[in-house]
Parts: structure tokens; C-alpha cells; sequence
């Protein structure tokens, strides 16, 4: 892990609104000998830099750490205590920057919230519940007058 990033990290908490910058892979393909002659190493743009903003919501991972920084959250009136989580997921060693531009943008309920969306991850909709992890959701009668 990255000590240089984890520096950066120590002003930065759960709930702070942040930017990074990482490299993105990429893909390089050569299709003829011809443009292998052409292309030199030096001349290969292979870089393929990106900028996140987002809720940074923590370090995650067992085999290599991640910046998890979610981008979108959604909270659904139509269904109790259900919303969803974009989230962007950066391996550690893959961030050049990361740089707080406030600070709790996001209440410590929500930032649970979305940490554990993001850790349980999936769902299934059946109609009028939603189940997340085996726990049921049932869809609120009332769903248009809210909207």
C-alpha cells in the first residue's frame, strides 16, 4: 500500500467529499507489422488518467485496498428504508491525488448506510418488495403521493 496515499488520507474521514485523480487501465492493440515499425515505445500513450468526485466512504479489500468514493446516492420514497449507491472503486495503487473539498458532506447514518449497501451490494425486486441480502422490503401503498 501506498504510503504516500495513506498521507493523504489521514485529514480525509467518511463523509468528505473529495476528488481523485487515478489511472484507468487500458487497451493497446498494434493490427499490422507496419504499424509496429511505426510505433515506438517512447511514442505509446498507455496513461489513461481519470478525476473522481464523490462521498469518500473508506478503504476497503482483503487482498489489496481500494478508495471506495460514492458518486450518486439515491433514496427511494417508494420503498422503506431502501435507496441505491453509485459508488467508484479505486485500487490504492492506482491514485496519484486524492484532495478533500469539504468536509461531512454526508451524516455518519448515511455514510453507514452506504457502506453497508456497497458491502451487501446486490438485490432482487419482486414486484412490490425488494429483498437485499434476505431481508425483505415491502413497497409503500402510498408510493405516487409521495413522489
Amino acid at each position: 500500500m501506498s504510503n504516500r496515499v495513506l498521507k493523504m488520507l489521514e485529514d480525509i474521514k467518511p463523509g468528505d467529499l473529495v476528488v481523485v485523480d487515478w489511472l484507468d487501465s487500458s487497451h493497446g492493440r498494434i493490427e499490422t507489422q507496419r504499424e509496429l515499425r511505426e510505433v515506438r515505445p517512447n511514442v505509446a500513450v498507455i496513461d489513461c488518467p481519470v478525476k473522481s468526485y464523490g462521498v469518500f466512504l473508506g478503504l476497503f479489500g482483503k487482498r489489496s485496498q481500494h478508495i471506495v468514493v460514492s458518486s450518486s446516492l439515491w433514496i427511494y420514497t417508494a420503498v422503506e428504508d431502501y435507496g441505491q449507491v453509485d459508488s467508484i472503486v479505486v485500487p490504492i495503487g492506482c491514485v496519484e491525488n486524492i484532495k478533500l473539498l469539504q468536509s461531512q458532506v454526508l451524516d455518519a447514518n448515511n455514510v453507514m448506510l452506504c457502506r453497508n449497501a456497497f458491502l451487501k451490494g446486490r438485490y432482487i425486486n419482486f414486484g412490490r418488495r425488494v429483498v437485499i441480502h434476505n431481508k425483505a422490503f415491502k413497497v409503500k401503498d402510498n408510493a405516487s403521493e409521495s413522489a
